[in-house]
């Protein structure tokens, strides 16, 4: 009997108990800002209904180890919520989340001074439903390739619309037992495909994916790509996939190097009545794949077009070697043709212009969060690790969407070398590889399939003009006819 009454005691306990929520907050710079922190906490708190507390922690235990030690110092904190129980419409995981970010991150984001947040569930994934299906497709209402400036600035160098009189539509499948995303376009009876295979994402830390609702009603979803996307133009498209006759092509009225420069895909979604299968998708990423995913739910401004030019040379072109390194560095993407070499290098000795541009495309190649870098921390870092380049020859990679220059590189040795390029002339060299989006070999690199050849053929020139080098050569040019 009293087993019994302890054990209804303790079930009412558990019945009053509050549902608990424990996210975690990573702020760049966060000691700047830890009353305005608390002071928006407060806020949101007092327009919230559902909620009963919440609360701010300094983290003492999820420092991220992640993190290398020339990136800006990036301060987590808890926050834990505690909501009214059985409170009517009481948001889901990704409701909370969302809102949060729209309003949180918003305010807290400022550039000028380097803060910029994400929230991310505290030690766990998303809740997921082990009856979802393996795949998750839905419209997309338009699409954008470009590159974050910053954790919280997006760059696009193209931008679509599917909006009303629009002969383009697209669709985004999340294929979870084949491992990648397609967006598939439809445009003037025409099918159109671009993959993102999980394998192209970064590897050296976790893939991100940036979550942000738009007060309209949007949810935009910020995917960070290592590689850009393999493309393909659909024939048979009501077949099965395996039994389509595909070729490499483009996406309809995008250019190739506007995507292969870029390193976001940027999709958005009418979800104003989609948060159940918001939450299915997204949780199951994490699940299917867990932990190599990171979702964060985040504030990133409103996309703006920037046209990105050609770097000032003028005062490059004396010297042939950093004017090549200057190319490895902006041939990595988007981001690094926003930067100019000429002020990451305005301090040091000329002699070291050229070796310091190379470590520089090093670190941000491999680093998925390229915008945290500290540039006065990687000079420090150089200085310890400076290599010579003597002996080495350059190396190009040509894939369907960019030209890739690399840092110098070895080359065995043969008869043309020892007759022609000895004493230090390796500089007129170049070694030239066709190569997937990935710049790896690939068998399909035009994906001629069942007889399906292009029927057009596509030049791709590599021009670098009026460079200073010795025997009065004043420019190097080559141009290649890819069939």
């Amino acid at each position: 009997m009293g087993n019994e009454q302890s054990k209804q005691q303790t079930n009412a306990v558990v019945d009053r108990k509050k549902p608990l929520l424990s996210v975690i907050l990573y702020v760049t710079n966060g000691k700047k800002c830890q009353e305005k922190l608390e002071a928006t906490l407060k806020g949101i708190k007092a327009e919230s209904h559902f909620l009963t507390d919440l609360r701010l922690e300094n983290s003492t235990s999820e420092e991220s180890s992640r993190r290398k030690h020339y990136q800006h110092r990036v301060v987590p904190f808890n926050i834990t919520a505690e909501f009214q129980n059985n409170h009517v419409g009481l948001p889901s995981e990704i409701q909370f989340l969302s809102r949060m970010s729209n309003k949180f991150c918003r305010q807290l984001s400022d550039s000028k001074q380097e803060i910029f947040c994400w929230l991310k569930l505290k030690n766990r994934p998303l809740r997921s439903n082990e009856d979802t299906t393996s795949v998750c497709t839905l419209g997309v209402d338009s699409i954008a390739f470009g590159t974050l400036t910053n954790a919280s600035t997006f760059v696009h160098c193209y931008r679509s619309s599917t909006g009303a009189g629009s002969v383009t539509t697209y669709q985004i499948a999340f294929q979870f037992e084949d491992r990648k995303i397609s967006l598939t376009q439809e445009a003037d009876q025409q099918t159109f495909c671009a993959e993102i295979e999980y394998r192209h994402l970064h590897r050296e830390s976790r893939p991100i994916i940036h979550v942000v609702s738009r007060s309209e009603g949007w949810v935009d979803v910020y995917i960070q790509l290592q590689h850009p996307p393999l493309m393909y133009e659909c024939f048979n498209v009501y077949e099965s996939e395996q039994s389509r006759k595909s070729r490499r092509s483009f996406l309809y009225g995008v250019k190739a190097e506007d995507i292969g420069r870029s390193d976001i895909l940027r999709v958005r979604f009418n979800m104003s009545d989609g948060v159940t299968f918001m939450q299915e998708l997204l949780s199951k990423l994490q699940t299917v794949d867990n932990p190599h995913w990171e979702l964060r739910f985040t504030w990133i401004d409103e996309e703006r077009m920037r046209e990105v030019t050609h770097a000032d040379e003028t005062k490059l072109r004396d010297n042939f070697a950093v004017l090549y390194a200057s190319k490895v560095l902006q041939s990595i993407g988007l981001r690094c043709q926003l930067i100019s070499c000429l002020f990451l290098v305005k301090d040091l000795p000329k002699e070291d212009h050229a070796d310091f541009l190379y470590h520089v495309a090093d670190c941000y190649e491999d680093e998925a969060e390229y915008y945290l870098i500290d540039i006065n921390k990687i000079k420090q870092q150089w200085k310890s690790n400076s290599k010579q380049y003597t002996g080495m020859v350059n190396l190009v990679f040509l894939t369907p969407t960019r030209i890739i220059f690399k840092r110098l590189n070895t080359c065995e040795s043969n008869r043309v070398l020892r007759d022609y390029f000895k004493d230090g002339r390796e500089e007129y060299l170049m070694k030239v590889y066709f190569r997937d989006e990935n710049a790896q070999k690939s068998q399909n690199l035009h994906f001629i399939h069942q007889g399906a050849l292009d029927d057009h053929q596509v030049d791709m020139h590599i021009k670098i003009t009026h460079v200073k080098l010795p025997r009065s050569c004043k420019t190097f040019s080559f141009s290649l006819p890819l069939i």
